[in-house]
C-alpha cells in the first residue's frame, strides 16, 4: 500500500480516538409480524413505554401503527445488543425512542445511566431495521 494511502485510511486524530464505538447492534423485523399487536387489548405496552404508547395511542391508520411498532421493538432489540457487553439490563419499556424537535431520534432510559446511545430506524413496506450504536 503506497504512503498517500496508508495516510488516508490509518490516520487517527487525537479527537477521533476519544470517539469510539463502545458497542453497535442492528435488528430488522418484518412488519406484519406486528399486526396482531395492534388488535390485541394493551399487548403493545410490553414493548413501548409510556411516552411511546402516548403516541401510538394517537395514531389512526392501523398500517402506520403497525410500522411504529415494528421500528420501536428493531430499535430496542438493536439496542440490547448494542449494550450487551455492559452489564447493564433494561426491559423493552424501559427504553424510549422518542423523536426530538428536529425529528432525530433520542434514547432515554426509565431509570439512570450514563451510557450513550444513538438509534436510527428506516423502514421499507415490508420491514423494518434499527441500528444503535453505543458511545
Amino acid at each position: 500500500m503506497d504512503d498517500t494511502i496508508k495516510r488516508v485510511f490509518y490516520r487517527q486524530s487525537k479527537s477521533s480516538r476519544r470517539k469510539h464505538m463502545n458497542g453497535l447492534g442492528v435488528d430488522i423485523v418484518r412488519i406484519s409480524r406486528f399486526g396482531n399487536l395492534i388488535l390485541e387489548s394493551k399487548k403493545y405496552r410490553k414493548i413501548l413505554s409510556d411516552p411511546e404508547t402516548e403516541i401510538f395511542e394517537r395514531l389512526t391508520k392501523p398500517e402506520r401503527r403497525m410500522e411504529f411498532l415494528a421500528g420501536r421493538f428493531a430499535a430496542k432489540e438493536a439496542i440490547f445488543k448494542a449494550l450487551s457487553k455492559t452489564g447493564e439490563n433494561f426491559t423493552f419499556p424501559e427504553i424510549s425512542v422518542l423523536g426530538d424537535a428536529t425529528g432525530a431520534l433520542e434514547v432515554t432510559f426509565a431509570r439512570e445511566t450514563k451510557l450513550r446511545v444513538l438509534v436510527s430506524i428506516s423502514h421499507s413496506e415490508e420491514n423494518a431495521v434499527a441500528v444503535a450504536v453505543l458511545n
